[in-house]
This record gives C-alpha cells, structure tokens and sequence, in this order.
C-alpha cells in the first residue's frame, strides 16, 4: 500500500399635533375651589401629564452584530478562517475539519467519502471543509499541522485538537500492471470505514498492516 498525498496547488412621517386644551378661566388668581378655578376641558391633557410634543425622529437602531453561520449538521461545509473559532474552536460537539486544496487529485475520491462520513455523524461530530490554496487559511490549524501536504485532518472537542494527520491515507488499490483492484466506489467505502474508526478512536494513525496467512 502507498501512501499519496497533494502538495501543491421609522419610520414614520410627523407626529400628530397636540390638541390645545379647552380652558375656562374667570378672572383672578385662585385655587381649585376659588374664583379663580381653571377648569380643562373634556379629553384635554394637563402638560403636567404629558409631553409638550413628540420627536418626530424614530430613534435609531442598532445594527445587528455578524454571527457565525448555523452549524452544517449533515451537509459537508466549507469553513472559513473568519468562523473557524466559533465553529470550531467554541464548538460544544466534537468537530473534524479537513484541510484541502481543489487541484488535489486524490480530493474527488476523498470528497465523496468524507460526505458520507458527515450523514454517519450527524448530530454527533460536524465535518468541515478548509480550503488552504490561500496560505491565510491554513493559520488557523492546529499546531504542527501545516498547509501541505493535504488532506490534513484535525479532530476537536472543547477546543482541543485531539488527534490530527496529513496525507491521503490510502491510493487506490492496483495490480502489477496498474490495473484498477478497487471501483470508485469500494475506494471511498474504505476511506469512509477508516475515517469512522479514527474519529471514534480520536487517532488518525494508519492501521498497523495484517499479517498475510502463510501458504
């Protein structure tokens, strides 16, 4: 077996007047009681009670703070730098991400396995996607990870990288002559049973090769 990997490439108008108030008023200064009774009319308001006017100006509202995006739950996602610690690092659940670059060639194989891998996790380990073509991208991996060679794999819970490895796992299984041992099919089904091992395990290691039977 041969291990291959990638490693290049308000609102409203004015505000309604206020209504003066009806007022009868007979001469003299007094006090309720007195000659000098002011009496308001029905429906008027006291300016002891209310305000002399309204501001027709509608109060400015706060602009809504960025917030990272829902988590991808089944959907294999691409995350970026800009949300990686919100969704990774703060992340409640255990999270894989996969480290990438689209002119990869084993990537398409590997792309279709590690989909399948995020229906089996579900709900349980969110699978993302970080593309490292951008050398930006890549600071935010763990230490000791770097930016090449992919697929890189970092495994987190509460923050801390658990368990972490570079390099395409396995190549495709071919004969003396090159021809192909593997369909498309039965490769990712490999890559996908080896992914689920190492994310329970939290180990990335390749599995130690079994003994072949003597004949």
């Amino acid at each position: 077996m041969s291990l291959g990997a990638c490693d290049s490439s308000g609102c409203g108008g004015e505000a309604p007047k206020q209504q003066s108030p009806t007022a009868s008023v007979s001469g003299g200064s007094g006090v309720s009681g007195g000659s000098g009774d002011v009496a308001l009319g029905q429906g008027a308001q006291s300016v002891i009670d209310g305000p002399l006017h309204q501001d027709a100006a509608a109060p400015q509202q706060k602009k809504p703070e960025a917030q990272a995006p829902a988590p991808a739950g089944a959907v294999f996602d691409d995350i970026s730098k800009a949300f990686y610690e919100p969704k990774v690092i703060k992340a409640l659940s255990g999270v894989l991400v996969v480290s990438y670059t689209p002119g990869c060639k084993g990537w398409k194989d590997m792309q279709a396995a590690l989909k399948g891998l995020s229906q089996d996790l579900a709900g349980k380990v969110a699978v993302y996607r970080l593309d490292v073509s951008d050398p930006g991208q890549a600071t935010v991996l763990p230490s000791g990870m770097t930016r090449l060679p992919v697929p890189g794999f970092a495994y987190y819970e509460s923050g801390q990288a658990l368990g972490q490895r570079q390099g395409l796992p396995f190549e495709r299984r071919v004969g003396k002559q090159s021809e192909p041992l593997e369909e498309p099919q039965q490769y990712q089904d490999r890559l996908r049973r080896w992914l689920n091992d190492a994310v329970a395990a939290k180990n990335f290691n390749l599995p130690e090769p079994q003994a072949q039977p003597k004949s």
